[in-house]
């Protein structure tokens, strides 16, 4: 029977992993999109777009500091 119990929490430990893992290359995959956008505004100079971009790239970066850092603490 413990060793039942082993085997769930270990199953529960890597699922969460494997969430966040996900949830960390979407957050990735859309700040290099939000990058490449912000760079096109400052081409076209679109200065307010830019801004707007680079403090949505700053609020998404964050997000992703916190869920990796959740994990190395670990």
């Amino acid at each position: 029977m413990r060793l039942k119990n082993i085997f769930s929490e270990l199953t529960a430990t890597l699922d969460k992993l494997d969430q966040d893992r996900e949830e960390i290359l979407k957050i990735s995959r859309k700040l290099i999109r939000e990058c490449s956008i912000a760079i096109k505004h400052i081409h076209r100079k679109e200065f307010n777009q830019y801004r707007d971009k680079v403090s949505n790239i700053k609020q998404n970066h964050k997000e992703l500091l916190l869920l990796v850092e959740s994990h190395i603490l670990c």
